[in-house]
Order: structure tokens, then sequence, then C-alpha cells
């Protein structure tokens, strides 16, 4: 192993504190939310804190939480479109598309939701992307 290189990549979240007066342990959990944003960002990065990473946090939790709740409540419906060759007017089959119908919200956009079901596991991203 004399000589032999290891390439090591880091990934850095920092807070920046002004006037000290957040606890250590929120100056830790802060900079560990700026960590694991580096490391989503695609690693051997560094990303300073920002309020907002929490706010997103947050919203994902909340939406996570909910969205548990609608599939135990059979909130989300599967609607089926059509795949369709233009040329030829051939129907090639059906792509199923998932809506979340909110009993106080109403239809709930998928970019909202398909985001967060993914990232949390509760969906897995499709293993193919077209049936042709």
């Amino acid at each position: 192993m004399d000589g032999a290189e290891f390439p090591l990549t880091a990934s850095l979240g920092l807070e920046i504190v002004k006037g000290g007066q957040d606890s250590k342990e929120s100056m830790v959990h802060n900079a560990q939310l700026a960590m694991y944003k580096a490391k989503e960002s695609g690693k051997d990065r560094c990303v300073v804190y920002d309020p907002k990473m929490r706010e997103g946090m947050i919203n994902v939790l909340a939406v996570e939480n909910d969205l548990k709740r609608a599939l135990r409540a059979k909130e989300i419906e599967a609607y089926y479109q059509p795949i369709v060759n233009l040329a030829d007017g051939q129907l090639y089959g059906f792509e199923a598309l998932a809506r979340w119908n909110h009993p106080t919200r109403g239809l709930v956009s998928p970019g909202e939701f398909i985001p967060v079901a993914e990232e949390t596991g509760l969906i897995l991203r499709p293993l193919i992307s077209s049936c042709r």
C-alpha cells in the first residue's frame, strides 16, 4: 500500500453565528442541516446554514405525516392516462398517475407530494420510464 493514493472528499456544513446568542446544540444542529444539504447537492461541497433549510425540513416532515395519514385514509387515487403514438394513433398502454384528494385542500399537486414520498421512502422511483 506504500505510495497508494486514496482520494477523499468531504461534505461540510457551516453556521455563521453573529452575537453568540445560539446554544451549542442549536449551532451543531444547524451545521448538520447544512452538511446534509451539501451531501444532497452532490457531495464534496461546503454549504452555509440558512434558516430556510429548517423551514424546508419542517415542510417535508409535515407533508410526510399528512401523506401517511392520507395513505391510511385511502385519499390517494389512481388515474390512468393513455400512451398513444401520435404518428399512427396506436395505443401503446397506460400511465398510472397518483392524485391526492385531500379532505380540506382538494387535489394536491403531485409536484408537492411525490418528491417528499420518494425522499422519505413512501414510494420508490419508477424503474421503467416508458413501456414502449
